[in-house]
């Protein structure tokens, strides 16, 4: 994790979510291969598991630090919690940004949007939204 925060916050993530305004082709060889891809330069990334509408590929849940990418009907959303340092998180989101759309087909006018998104998780006995308002 981001040596500055490991004292302030118990986690700590980057997320990224691109949303289309069509679906994913959700095709299985189009799926394996944009996985298999990433998998060969994020070897991390080794669990594939499929969800109700979801196929996800993971990291292990090594030290809390992981990563993770989902294909889910118009998103594609991808995930680092604790990175060691931000570079890890931008490299990933940047790498999955410059290869899907050759795996997805997805153009310009397909994209709806596109979120990162800072996060943090605080454990606390008291009531954490009362902590952080009042912060």
């Amino acid at each position: 994790m981001v040596n500055e925060l490991e004292t302030l916050v118990t986690d700590f993530y980057v997320n990224q979510k691109l949303a289309l305004k069509l679906d994913l082709p959700g095709s299985r060889e189009t799926d394996l291969d944009l996985f298999g891809r990433l998998k060969k330069e994020f070897p991390q990334l080794s669990n594939f598991r499929r969800f109700e509408d979801e196929l996800a590929l993971e990291s292990d849940d090594l030290k809390r630090c992981y990563s993770w990418l989902s294909l889910r009907g118009t998103m594609l959303r991808s995930g680092f919690v604790n990175p060691a340092d931000l570079t890890e998180a931008y490299d990933l989101h940047r790498r999955i940004l410059e290869v899907a759309p050759y795996f997805l087909s997805i153009s310009p006018i397909d994209v709806d949007h596109l979120e990162l998104v800072f996060g943090f998780d605080l454990e606390a006995q008291a009531n954490r939204d009362s902590i952080v308002f009042n912060a």
